[in-house]
This record gives C-alpha cells, sequence and structure tokens, in this order.
C-alpha cells in the first residue's frame, strides 16, 4: 500500500470517529425529545426523555474524548508502524473507544434510571 492510499484510509477513520462526535454534539442542544434517525439509541436511553436526554448528552462527551485518543494513535500508528499494522491499531481502537463509550452509558443509565426510565433520584437528570 502506498503512502497516499494509507493517508486516505486513515484520513477516513479519522472522519468516521469526528462526524459522529459532531453530529451527537449537534443533537444534544438540538432538543430533549428522541427522534429516529440518530443520535444514542438503546433499549435502555429509550424508556424516556429524560433517559434519552442523559444518554445524548453523555455519549456525546465520551465520543468527543474518544476523538483525542483515536486520533492520537492513529498519528502515532502511521508515523512509527508499517501500513498494515497500522490500520488493525487505528480500526480496533476506534471500535475500543465505541465499545468502552457504550458501556459506560449503560452503566451509568441503570445506576441513574429505573427500569420505565424515570430518574431515580427526585431531580431531573439533565446534562451531569
Amino acid at each position: 500500500m502506498g503512502n497516499t492510499e494509507l493517508i486516505l484510509v486513515h484520513l477516513m477513520n479519522a472522519f468516521a470517529i469526528i462526524l459522529p462526535a459532531l453530529i451527537m454534539k449537534s443533537i444534544d442542544k438540538a432538543g430533549s425529545e428522541p427522534n429516529k434517525l440518530v443520535g444514542y439509541r438503546t433499549k435502555a436511553s429509550m424508556r424516556s426523555n429524560e433517559a434519552w436526554f442523559y444518554a445524548q448528552k453523555r455519549s456525546a462527551d465520551l465520543m468527543v474524548y474518544s476523538v483525542y485518543v483515536v486520533l492520537s494513535v492513529q498519528v502515532l500508528s502511521f508515523v512509527f508502524l508499517n501500513a498494515q499494522t497500522s490500520i488493525i491499531v487505528m480500526t480496533s481502537t476506534l471500535v475500543a473507544a465505541i465499545i468502552v463509550m457504550m458501556v459506560i452509558v449503560e452503566v451509568e443509565l441503570r445506576k441513574k434510571f429505573d427500569k420505565e426510565g424515570k430518574p431515580k433520584s427526585n431531580t431531573i437528570i439533565r446534562g451531569d
């Protein structure tokens, strides 16, 4: 694989993490109603508007942190590893970041909301 192709693969991977993070951040500000197309959509997050809003905001914040990690690993792998290994490392990092983000959000949803999606505390959770 040539350098141009490797750079193109790395750029595509960068957009694969940056674009969803930006979309999630914009949805976070767009309102508190779950939508049918984009956003953090799991069974636990869709139980109520409050649960959805919390999951949306928290996953967007975690995705932004993931961008820094994934892009750092991506640059280092591009500089120090051969092409094939670099692609494997960067893709594995991207997948791991998404899995970690989902596990964190799902655990937090279970701690903060009951099975109907109502907050366990007396206050409505908006952007902890």
